[in-house]
């Protein structure tokens, strides 16, 4: 299940606008992380591990606050709005506006197998068999240091105008 389905993503977005804001936002990452090392000829080191955080953006009169936090707990993520809605809506002086411009964006390089398809073991046997290949090709190889790393990253963003998106 998706990180941002377990929030009370309305009535965050709500506190958020709560002081008069014109526009607000959750972001919600989630990351899987592998790390494979491989030093004097054994596998040293593996780590999995996953972290998950939230995002809060509020925006009133050209003026912008963002604050984020690990704590997922309904509470702390609600002050947490209520904070950003407050600083966004305090006065400062005008700043002048930024225009930007749109760029094309290159396509993505194509990934062969997913990262989260590819069982601890699959992995480690990569890290071995590259381990074996390096001193295989030469005799004068002595030492290797073989490290595999991933990682899979979802967002989750869901804005007070009703947008919602995801990408990994």
């Amino acid at each position: 299940m998706p990180v941002i389905d377990n929030l009370p993503i309305e009535e965050i977005l709500r506190e958020a606008r709560k002081d008069g804001g014109d526009f607000a936002e959750v972001f919600c990452e989630s990351q899987a992380l592998t790390t494979i090392i491989c030093d004097d000829n054994r596998v040293e080191n593996v780590t999995t591990a996953e972290d998950v955080g939230v995002g809060l953006r509020a925006l009133h009169d050209l003026r912008t606050a963002y604050a984020s936090t690990n704590d997922l707990t309904s509470n702390t993520l609600i002050d947490l709005a209520k904070s950003v809605g407050g600083a966004a809506s305090k006065t400062t002086p005008a700043q002048p506006l930024v225009v930007l411009q749109k760029s094309d964006q290159k396509a993505r390089p194509g990934v062969k197998s997913h990262p989260g398809g590819v069982g601890l073991e699959k992995k480690i046997d990569i890290v071995k068999r590259a381990n074996a290949v390096a001193r295989a090709s030469d005799k004068r190889v002595a030492q290797a240091h073989v490290i595999l790393k991933d990682r899979v990253r979802h967002i989750w963003i869901a804005g007070s105008d009703g947008t919602r998106a995801h990408d990994e």
